[in-house]
């Protein structure tokens, strides 16, 4: 049987989770910078920062509306931000892997299984 979405408890979730999200996203970037002794992985961490961001604010409609219904364009513009921010984080897995070496590797392989 068909269950409707509860955007607004997804909204709930992603706001109330953005701290734990951005600090992993501030460990993985100093664990790359410090693995490949580049400056590279802040580009990275600013794009993440950004999306978790713009992830957040687009959920605000049904953050405050526990009863949210949402359009198709609203639901479809929030889906493509949810799947932005996904590869937006997972970007800096072919960066760990191939440039830090070992450490590199086992930290992409945690990064990309977390599917955060």
């Amino acid at each position: 049987m068909f269950e409707p979405r509860n955007y607004h408890e997804a909204a709930l979730i992603r706001s109330r989770e953005l701290w734990m999200r951005v600090g992993f996203a501030v460990l993985i970037a100093l664990a790359a910078v410090y693995a490949s002794k580049s400056t590279a992985p802040i580009a990275w961490f600013v794009l993440v920062l950004g999306s978790q961001v713009l992830n957040v604010a687009t959920g605000q409609a049904a953050k405050r509306d526990a009863d949210f219904a949402p359009t198709r364009i609203w639901e479809a513009r929030y889906l493509f931000v949810q799947f932005f921010n996904s590869a937006a984080f997972a970007a800096i897995g072919p960066f760990l892997w191939f440039a830090c070496g070992m450490e590199g590797r086992l930290i992409a392989l945690v990064v990309l299984m977390g599917g955060l």
